[in-house]
């Protein structure tokens, strides 16, 4: 997709509106993005009821159909997700998808490893999991972001925390560690190479230059994937209340946050961290 892509002409399509389907609409809602959703015929009712208001446009037809995917203007879809109740539908779709768009992330529901392994070796940007293990949630973080080990509310604002592996030439190879501060983002990892057990925070030089191969753990917002409209919302709020200020606010209101937490609460925080590293 070209660089210069609005966020507003950037989709997410759902091809396949059951259980899981539908759950992933709404997590994905919850970001602010545009959502469509195919499915085969027109459902007599659903079963979260006040799903098909969230969806942007609902296509009824195969979603193997080039034509079906014309319609969804596959050429604008950011992601896709593929979530119907047949393997084999799933795998074809993933095919047909990648044949029309070349660079759109494809998150497929798929129980056959070995099926996985080869459409992984043959498709770009392609991941497939097992619903019985994850939630919707999860194929909706899938979409959003490659690298997204999870995400958060606070105030109001959306935060992800992300993992980046450094390979030379990208925007963060050869750079400070200080560097990587920013009003929207802070370092909360890092690891000079694989073979690195992880370290305690900022338990390393801020002016460490970063190598190739390097991996980086840390918190970003998450609004680069709201609409303009939303953006512009979200500019307004923000004048009026900054939450992210500076980088040491990101980490002042994550302590106050651990602070006002109940102890159950932090336990479970911990434990969630410690299961993502």
């Amino acid at each position: 997709m070209a660089e210069n892509q609005s966020f507003t002409d950037e989709r997410f399509l759902v091809c396949g509106l059951g259980g899981l389907g539908q759950h992933c609409v709404v997590a994905l809602k919850q970001f602010g993005v545009k959502v469509v959703g195919i499915e085969l015929v027109q459902p007599n009712s659903w079963r979260i009821p006040g799903v098909d208001s969230l969806l942007d446009d609902l296509i009824i037809g195969d979603c193997r159909d080039n034509s079906v995917f014309e319609r969804a203007k596959i050429e604008l879809c950011r992601a896709v997700l593929i979530v119907t109740s047949d393997e084999l539908i799933n795998a074809e779709t993933a095919i047909a998808v990648r044949q029309l768009n070349k660079n759109a992330r494809l998150v497929i529901r798929s129980t056959k490893e070995n099926l996985n392994q080869l459409l992984e070796e043959h498709l770009s940007n392609f991941v497939a999991y097992d619903p019985i293990y994850l939630s919707a949630a999860s194929f909706a973080l899938a979409a959003l972001g490659g690298n997204s080990l999870g995400y958060f509310n606070l105030d109001g604002n959306w935060l992800g925390v992300f993992q980046h592996q450094v390979s030379f030439g990208d925007s963060f190879h050869r750079r400070q560690l200080f560097e990587l501060h920013s009003n929207s983002r802070m370092l909360l990892c890092y690891l000079p190479n694989d073979n690195d057990n992880f370290n305690y925070f900022y338990d390393w030089d801020s002016e460490t230059i970063i190598q190739d191969g390097a991996t980086l753990i840390y918190v970003q917002e998450f609004d680069r994937l709201l609409s303009k409209q939303q953006k512009k919302s979200a500019n307004n709020n923000r004048k009026q209340k900054r939450i992210l200020q500076k980088p040491t606010n990101i980490r002042k209101n994550l302590l106050e946050y651990w602070h006002s937490s109940s102890q159950v609460r932090r336990v479970v925080i911990i434990s969630v961290f410690v299961t993502i590293i």
